[in-house]
Formats: C-alpha cells, sequence, structure tokens
C-alpha cells in the first residue's frame, strides 16, 4: 500500500514538472509571437511614411535599419526553430488530459480490483481454516 501512495506521489510529481514545462514553453511562444507583431509593425510604419520622407532620409541610416531588422529577425527565426525542436516531443493538452483521466480511472479500477482480491483471499483463508 505504502509502494502504491509512493507511486502516486511520484506520479503527481511528474505530472506537475510537465505541466510547469509546458506553461513555461507556451509563454515562450507567446513572447516570440508579440515580439514578431512588433517587427512587423515597425516594418509597416517604415513603409506607410510619406514620399517626401523617404527622400529626405538618409540611404545609408536606411541600410543599417534594415540590417538590424534582418539580424534581430534572424535571431527569433532560431529562436522560434529552437523551441520548435525542444517542443517536438511534448504531449499536447488534450492529450495529456485524455491520460490523466484514463489514469484516475485505471487507479480506480486497480483500487476496487485490490479491495475484492482481499476479501476473496480472505473468504478463501477462512474456507481453509475451516477443513483443517
Amino acid at each position: 500500500m505504502m509502494r502504491l501512495k509512493k507511486t502516486i506521489s511520484e506520479l503527481q510529481q511528474e505530472k506537475f514538472s510537465d505541466y510547469v514545462t509546458l506553461m513555461k514553453e507556451r509563454d515562450g511562444r507567446y513572447s516570440l509571437y508579440h515580439q514578431k507583431l512588433q517587427l512587423e509593425e515597425q516594418v509597416r510604419q517604415l513603409t506607410r511614411s510619406p514620399a517626401s520622407d523617404r527622400q529626405e532620409e538618409d540611404p545609408l541610416l536606411l541600410r543599417l535599419a534594415l540590417r538590424c531588422c534582418r539580424e534581430q529577425l534572424a535571431a527569433a527565426q532560431r529562436e522560434l526553430a529552437r523551441l520548435a525542436d525542444e517542443c517536438a516531443d511534448t504531449v499536447p493538452r488534450r492529450d495529456y488530459d485524455a491520460l490523466e483521466a484514463r489514469e484516475r480511472l485505471l487507479r480506480r479500477d486497480l483500487e476496487q480490483t485490490a479491495k475484492e482480491y482481499r476479501a476473496l483471499e480472505n473468504c478463501y483463508n477462512r474456507a481453509q481454516g475451516t477443513r483443517v
């Protein structure tokens, strides 16, 4: 019985650590997504500027800004690819919930079967005791 309780606590601890990992990965994806949106908004603002402003802007400065944006984009894409590789083997939330529900049902069935076994064992032992 103690072994079962120990196994249950280990499974619960493992489940909690998996949940924390999933939440951290989700937060990382959200951060990258919002950074991507900000970069897209900056690009839109640069492309929407009036034609007169474009004539006054320094082409060297524009090239430098473009290079900086490309570097940031490349870094964001690398980070996104790294996160995608890390998350490739994670279990989707609905599958995790389904497995957790199945584990609860199986655990309940195991407890019920163990009770039935103990009752039958007691009955058998009593029957053996009366024959002697």
